[in-house]
């Protein structure tokens, strides 16, 4: 439409739609004064109708109208607007294979220019195992420039939230991540900018945007990832070994390694060394034993500047044992394994997941109260405590294998040395005990008498002391710890059944 004002200025208004954008039902004459109006209406109220004043695009609407001279015209206009919405068809472009969607994607993420705003954009795709897709931008304000770049596998995008929507006088093409996983990399001016779960993608034209959707859902539904498999748990740890490694992020260089001690219990230890832009290194390693670890909450989630691979304890228990400057620092119920790439986590994650369920524990075979006894003794031995260390013996009657003497030597951080002896018969010991609990640095072994008799004779330095029911023996290592009270155990129902 063009209007001329009382000073002779015109302006021309252009109102762009497609006819199967628009309702029907809502499709009606209005008459204001001496003015006929066939008004029109988008489907869902959807901004679909681009309004472009004098050749400038001024927004996007959801409405609009058509100025008709009489009452016939306005009744054919709706007539026919009615019977293009039945008769048409939406026409969009076939796709074939997955590289004529991904060719049609690289070539209409294009330029856009939006109020004071210059967008250059791109779509960088590299074919083969999922599909690698990098959307870069480079918006031009006034004062400063602001590049960012999405990196996100087509594999990990989810067709059915393909969305677009028009903003003010942009339109914004979105899809997210299936479970919204943060699986999309971000990069501002060259920096890792942390991982979100959607992309976006910024347009003008309506029926561009729709045509690029349906390019993104035919990309995303043929693409296709070949998980890493491995036929022995030997290929999974050689995996581990090789793809737990370091990268330079943000200035901070992660220096990281992953080791398995051959045997059944694939005992595990994870280490990371990240160096900071001052040059500082700061060391940590975790070990644990991988039977000890829930599979099923072995998760790959965003940290920040990269990826984690969580491994938690099954029953959230803290068998994981940290150790910073080659010191035990505690335990804790989990780890997190650096990771910088999507694929390459989600992989970690499955190889960790077999060393999983092949790992399994290494139990004592044990015969007599005598060998229970003599297994205990060359498992506890001397272990760190959090204020100095404690040399552990224990030992048996000769006359009476269930007549038990423990012995402790403790030295304290200031040197002073401490022997604690507790004498009693396992035969007053209750079956249940051999409770195994972390009390910060140092993991123990709580034996009890039975109904809580004080039947246990404690000396300090050569002192009798108290009587007392109970008494601990100090472990360095979980799997220790556990074969230690499987130890008491049976040793304790032997002695009862004398």
């Amino acid at each position: 439409s063009k209007e001329i004002d009382a000073k002779g200025y015109s302006t021309t208004e252009e109102y762009g739609f497609n006819v199967l954008d628009l309702n029907k039902d809502a499709i009606n004459l209005k008459v204001n004064g001496d003015i006929l109006s066939v008004q029109l209406k988008v489907k869902f109220d959807n901004k679909f109708i681009k309004f472009t004043e004098n050749d400038e695009h001024k927004s996007f609407e959801a409405k609009t109208s058509i100025i008709a001279t009489d009452v016939e015209q306005a009744r054919n206009i709706a007539y026919c607007l009615g019977m293009a919405i039945d008769g048409e068809k939406q026409q969009m472009p076939v796709f074939t294979s997955i590289q004529l969607a991904t060719d049609f994607i690289k070539n209409n993420v294009k330029d856009v220019l939006n109020d004071s705003k210059s967008i250059r954009q791109s779509a960088v795709i590299i074919s083969g195992d999922g599909t690698l897709l990098t959307l870069s931008s480079t918006v031009f304000e006034k004062t400063k420039t602001i590049e960012q770049k999405s990196i996100v596998y087509l594999t990990d995008l989810d067709e059915n939230s393909l969305r677009f929507e028009p903003l003010g006088k942009k339109i914004v093409l979105s899809c997210k991540t299936k479970d919204k996983s943060p699986f999309v990399k971000q990069l501002v001016d060259n920096k890792v900018d942390g991982f979100c779960s959607e992309i976006e993608i910024v347009g003008s034209e309506i029926e561009t945007t729709r045509e690029l959707m349906e390019a993104f859902k035919f990309a995303i539904r043929f693409a296709q990832v070949k998980p890493t498999t491995w036929k022995t748990t030997t290929e999974a740890i050689a995996f581990l070994k090789t793809h737990v490694k370091g990268e330079m992020v943000n200035g901070c260089q992660y220096s990281l390694e992953f080791d398995v001690v051959p045997g059944e219990t694939y005992y595990s230890t994870y280490s990371e060394s990240p160096r900071d832009m001052k040059g500082i290194t700061k060391k940590k390693s975790y070990e644990f034993y991988p039977y000890s670890i829930d599979k099923d909450a072995i998760k790959v989630a965003a940290q920040g500047s990269y990826l984690v691979v969580s491994v938690d304890v099954s029953g959230r228990r803290y068998y994981i044992k940290e150790i910073e400057n080659l010191e035990c620092q505690g335990f804790s119920q989990g780890v997190e394994i650096i990771a910088f790439d999507v694929k390459e986590a989600k992989d970690i994650a499955e190889a960790l997941k077999m060393l999983v369920i092949t790992s399994k524990p290494v139990k004592p075979v044990l015969t007599d109260k005598r060998q229970a006894v003599d297994f205990i003794g060359k498992n506890i031995q001397d272990v760190k405590t959090g204020d100095g260390s404690v040399k552990q013996v224990i030992g048996i009657s000769e006359k009476n294998p269930c007549s038990v003497k423990f012995t402790r030597t403790k030295v304290d951080e200031k040197g002073t040395t401490t022997e604690e002896t507790d004498e009693f018969n396992l035969s007053d010991i209750n079956k249940t005990s051999g409770d195994v609990r972390i009390n910060g640095k140092t993991i123990e072994v709580l034996l009890q008498c039975k109904e809580m008799n004080k039947f246990i004779k404690p000396s300090k330095n050569g002192v009798v002391q108290s009587y007392t029911s109970k008494l601990t023996l100090y472990v360095d290592d979980i799997e220790k710890a556990t074969n230690v009270a499987d130890a008491v155990r049976f040793a304790v129902l032997k002695c009862e059944e004398k």
